[in-house]
This record gives structure tokens, C-alpha cells and sequence, in this order.
């Protein structure tokens, strides 16, 4: 038995996969460099391609079978390259290298998980005044999914995103519920919310049938109403007050809300409320992907790290809202940059913590934020779910650590190094100390590892 009074190990956003992807990038960057190949191209040549997706590893993670979603590795990393700019970044590097400026770029590729089950429960209710209510097991952490969620409601019933409100994680109003974690709440809370809305909609029409006297092949849910076919082609929409009689062509949520809640005996009405509770269960997750590029310049006075450019691509199979998933990736890349350059939970050697405040523990500021370009693509939804989303949460960190600890490496002249996180202004001078001769003879990276600076542009072309 050992006792210690250091801090414990705890999840974070994309817990392992942030450190792995670091440990997997560094020695591809590292082997670029033994091979005289240029590190993306040694990608290139090693992704997997459309043709190999899906793809069953033959594994188990979180107690599900690890089987890749389609998808094409490759291409999203032309399309970064393409959308970033990056290849003028690696030449305007490799110019300032020339001017004895420590300005270096670095990319990293990444796989993430999202989606984990075992299951999420929704409800979701309509109110005479036509107000939808949606309720979720999962909670909010911040991530937007209350306005998520709100709008998957508002698509099904076809109502305005005003009318919708969303209660998230209230035993309370629901019994059951999971919660939020590991990039879940739109893929399997969203889901849930998808089929209660469904079931919600499937439920207005068989009323509207009987109020309107007519089949519920018929009818349709559109703007908040159930109309019958033939009227809502021609553009008619009836008057509220006529409904059930003979010259009614339409009947609003709000007005079959009522009609359910005030249900006499012996009426054909279904039983209400209008409203339905339903369960999304899945048995694996979804694997979205991306890629991180990164530019930086290092003072060799300080060793000071100064992130110019970044940028990340990631597929996320269906954006319900794509402001929510830009926030995303941008949120995770500043926190990224915060465990890749500041943050370190730091011990004197009689065991004392040195970093038990902010003012020790560093975190980066919006002086130290770059802006963050961002590419979501939506070319591959998951078969998973019937959202065809994949996780967003998470994908804006994992390979932050990597792409900047690439982009050290090649501002120092050293690609193999370095290999410890955070790269801090003390072990950046200590590489530089070490890498003194290889910084003075510094060349661009491609002519250092005999590859042709027009290789990337070429394929490119192609």
C-alpha cells in the first residue's frame, strides 16, 4: 500500500486519447524524419482509405466492439491542407527560418470515439397553448445541447424553436436517464428526442383524423398543424374554429393538445396527452475524425511558445447545428493549447504542490489564443443512429498536444522532439541548448529530409 498526497487522475475532454495521439504523432513525425519522407505524406500513405471502411479492429473499448465508421482519412486531409493554407504556412516558416526566426509548423491526424451507450430516455409534450416541452435524461455541461435538442423537436413537429423549451437532467420530470459524457448527448439523448418527437407527430395525426374526419394517410404535420393533403397542396389552412366540422382542412398541435387533455367517454380520440417517451439504445460508438494543424514561433531568448495558426478539420457525420459544433472544436483547441503549452500539476521534491493556485497553475488567456479556423464536413453520417450524427465534444482537443509539439520540433530543427507535454519556456530552452548547432544550420524541413517541396503541391493538383 502506498500513500500520497498528490492529486488524483481524473477524466478530462478525450481522456487518453489526447495523451495517445500525442505518443502515435511524435513517432510518425519521428519516423518521417529517419525515412526523408515528409510527414504528411507519410500519412498519406498510411491512412485508411474509403475502400477500407468500415472497418472491425477486432477490439473492445468501454465494452463495445471498436468497428470505424465509413469514412475517407485522406481525403479530409487534402481538404485541410486545401482550406487552411497550409502549405504557404510551412513556406513562410521555412522563410523565416532564414531570417534566423524560430517559426515552425506541425500537423497531426486523430481518431475519436462518440455516441457511448447503453441508452438515453426522452419525452417529449405538447400543450393546449402549442408549447412543445422536451425532457432528457442526459445534462448540460455548457455544450449547447438544449439548442440542439430544441431544434431536432421543432424539425419533427414543425414549429418554431421559440416554442420549444428543454429540461435536461431533472429526475424530477424524468425518471431515467444516463447523462453526458463521452461526446453523447446529440447521438444517443438526440436520438431519443428524434423518436419521441416521431412518436409525438404519429400520435397528432391519429387524432387529426378523427377531429378531421379523414385517414392519416391524408394528413400531414407541417408548421405546427396537421392538414389534410389536398388543402395544405392547395395552400389552405382553415380556420381553428372549424374544427371536426365538414369544412375543416386543418387542425393545430396546440388545439389537438386540447382536444386530447378534454377527451370525453367513448370518443374515438386516441388517449392522451399529446406526447410520447421513448428510449434510444445503441450497442457501439461512432468514430468521427480529423485533422490539427499548427503554427508557432518561439523566442529563443524566453523559449516563450507563441501559436500563430491553427486549424482543425473534423467529419462529424450531421451538424444539427453547425455554430454549436464550431464552438466545439474551437473551446477544445484553446484548451488543448492550455495542456500542450501552461497547464502542469507541479511538486517540489518533498512532495508539495506548487501549482494549488491559478496564479501557479497556468491557463492560457485570450492573449495567448489564436484564432481558430475550423472545417466540419458532413460526408459520411453514421449508420448508428437515425440522426447520422457523430460526437462533437471532444474532437477540438485530441491532437492539439501533437500538431504543436510537431511545430516545436520543426521551429527547432529537432522532429523527433519534443516528447514531454507541457512544452514549457524552461524545457524549450533546454532544447535549444541542446539543438544549438542543428537551429544555426537550420533548412527548411523538406530539404533537411530530401523531399521536394513540390511534392505536396503536386498531389494536391492531382
Amino acid at each position: 500500500m502506498a500513500v500520497t498526497n498528490k492529486t488524483p487522475c481524473g477524466t478530462y475532454r478525450a481522456p487518453g486519447r489526447y495523451e495517445g495521439t500525442f505518443a502515435r504523432e511524435r513517432m510518425l513525425d519521428t519516423a518521417a524524419s529517419v525515412l526523408g519522407i515528409d510527414p504528411v505524406e507519410l500519412r498519406r500513405r498510411n491512412l485508411l482509405g474509403p475502400g477500407e471502411l468500415p472497418c472491425d479492429r477486432s477490439l473492445r473499448a468501454l465494452g463495445t466492439d471498436v468497428v470505424l465508421d465509413e469514412g475517407d482519412y485522406p481525403g479530409l486531409l487534402e481538404r485541410a491542407m486545401i482550406e487552411s493554407g497550409y502549405l504557404s504556412w510551412v513556406q513562410e516558416a521555412r522563410e523565416r527560418r532564414s531570417a534566423s526566426r524560430l517559426v515552425g509548423t506541425g500537423m497531426a491526424v486523430f481518431l475519436e470515439k462518440s455516441g457511448l451507450g447503453p441508452y438515453e430516455v426522452a419525452e417529449v409534450q405538447v400543450d393546449p397553448a402549442g408549447r412543445v416541452q422536451v425532457t432528457v435524461g442526459g445534462t448540460s455541461l455548457g455544450q449547447g445541447i438544449e439548442t440542439v435538442l430544441a431544434q431536432i423537436a421543432a424539425d419533427v413537429l414543425g414549429v418554431c424553436l421559440d416554442n420549444v423549451s428543454v429540461i435536461a437532467g431533472d429526475t424530477e420530470m424524468l425518471g431515467d436517464g444516463v447523462g453526458s459524457w463521452a461526446s453523447r448527448s446529440t447521438v444517443v439523448g438526440g436520438s431519443a428526442v428524434l423518436r419521441a418527437a416521431e412518436a409525438t407527430g404519429a400520435l397528432a395525426r391519429q387524432a387529426a383524423a378523427v377531429l378531421l374526419g379523414a385517414g392519416d394517410a391524408e394528413l400531414r404535420l407541417a408548421c405546427g398543424r396537421v392538414n389534410l393533403a389536398s388543402a395544405a397542396q392547395a395552400g389552405s389552412q382553415g380556420q381553428p374554429g372549424e374544427r371536426g366540422g365538414p369544412a375543416a382542412v386543418s387542425v393545430t398541435l396546440g388545439e389537438i393538445a386540447a382536444a386530447l387533455a378534454d377527451r370525453p367517454a367513448g370518443t374515438d380520440l386516441p388517449p392522451g396527452p399529446l406526447g410520447a417517451t421513448r428510449e434510444f439504445s445503441v450497442d457501439h460508438m461512432t468514430y468521427p475524425y480529423g485533422v490539427h494543424l499548427a503554427q508557432v514561433e518561439i523566442d529563443p531568448g524566453t523559449g516563450a511558445i507563441r501559436v500563430l495558426r491553427y486549424f482543425v478539420a473534423y467529419e462529424v457525420g450531421h451538424a444539427i447545428n453547425p455554430a454549436t459544433v464550431e464552438g466545439q472544436l474551437v473551446g477544445g483547441a484553446l484548451q488543448g493549447i492550455g495542456g500542450a503549452l501552461f497547464e502542469e500539476v507541479a511538486y517540489s521534491a518533498e512532495g508539495q504542490p506548487l501549482t494549488a493556485s491559478l496564479i501557479d497553475y497556468l491557463l492560457p488567456s485570450a492573449h495567448e489564443a489564436p484564432d481558430v479556423g475550423t472545417l466540419v464536413t458532413e460526408d459520411y453520417p453514421s449508420r448508428s443512429n437515425p440522426l447520422g450524427a457523430k460526437g462533437a465534444g471532444e474532437g477540438g482537443i485530441t491532437a492539439v498536444g501533437a500538431a504543436i509539439a510537431s511545430a516545436v520540433g520543426d521551429a527547432l530543427g529537432t522532429p523527433s522532439l519534443p516528447t514531454r507535454l507541457p512544452i514549457t519556456p524552461e524545457r524549450v530552452c533546454q532544447l535549444i541548448e541542446a539543438s544549438a548547432g542543428t537551429i544555426a544550420s537550420a533548412q527548411p524541413r523538406a530539404a533537411r529530409q530530401g523531399a521536394s517541396p513540390d511534392r505536396v503541391t503536386s498531389r494536391l493538383a492531382r
